[in-house]
């Protein structure tokens, strides 16, 4: 097993577009005997045994086996150490739940993943996405603060004209939001919560129980009230364990979201 030597050069972390958030370690490059470079190691790639307190100016000892990384620390530095390992979310600092090893942010108010809920949002419950809308939407998110998805249903006419979007665009893009609200379906909305590792199978079954339960959009604070169903066995997630999770950090979200999709 060859053995690479690499000087650590810094950490940056990744929050992509799945809610996963991935943290690198960056290196000096090196070559391995097929002639590929590597200069980041992405954490989730690093063995069980490697060393996860690191520092700036560690020299390093890589090996890579069962398409893993074996990193351990050769020549300590004198800089402030990390565990690199994260178990919360370095934005918000909610924990993060690990499915099949990757590392996911299920905080629907992180910031670092604000943009991506709120496309996602939409786009799950019908909203007309043209030129237009999606001007404004760029434009709410880049010049006026918002905490939550939620915040665009507050968003008026004048709120808009004050970052400079014309009246008639603006009555447009209100009407668009508004007019959906009533005609979203319980597999519409649980798409646009997007509960990470739940699967499609499990949320068609839940939106049955809760259907049989006469629980709809309006009255989600109710979801606890039931018996969940459990797990489909061919599900590759335990989908009841993040449903709970999700429900656990995020109930006042899914509550206000269903009153305002329900009216």
């Amino acid at each position: 097993m060859e053995i690479y030597t690499a000087t650590i050069t810094g950490f940056y972390t990744q929050f992509s577009s799945d809610d996963s958030v991935v943290p690198f370690v960056q290196i000096t490059p090196i070559t391995d005997h097929n002639g590929f470079c590597v200069n980041q190691i992405p954490i989730v790639l690093m063995s069980d045994k490697s060393d996860f307190m690191l520092a700036i100016g560690d020299v390093l000892n890589i090996s890579v086996t069962k398409m893993k990384f074996l990193v351990k620390v050769a020549t300590p530095s004198f800089s402030e150490r990390v565990n690199v390992n994260l178990t919360h979310c370095p934005v918000c600092h909610r924990r993060l739940v690990r499915i099949n090893g990757m590392p996911f942010c299920t905080n629907v108010n992180c910031r670092a993943h604000l943009r991506e809920h709120i496309y996602t949002m939409l786009s799950a419950i019908g909203f007309r996405f043209d030129d237009t809308t999606n001007r404004i939407i760029e434009s709410i998110l880049n010049k006026m603060y918002i905490d939550t998805p939620l915040d665009l249903f507050k968003i008026t006419v004048n709120d808009l004209n004050s970052i400079d979007i014309s009246e008639s665009d603006a009555q447009y893009f209100i009407q668009c939001l508004h007019s959906i609200r009533g005609h979203v379906t319980l597999e519409q909305y649980f798409k646009a919560i997007n509960i990470v590792g739940m699967s499609q199978e499990y949320t068609a079954r839940l939106c049955n129980v809760m259907r049989g339960n006469c629980i709809d959009l309006d009255s989600i604070e109710k979801l606890p009230t039931i018996s969940m169903p459990s797990a489909l066995p061919f599900s590759a997630a335990d989908d009841l364990e993040y449903f709970s999770d999700y429900w656990l950090h995020n109930k006042d979200f899914m509550i206000q979201l269903g009153k305002i999709l329900y009216s």
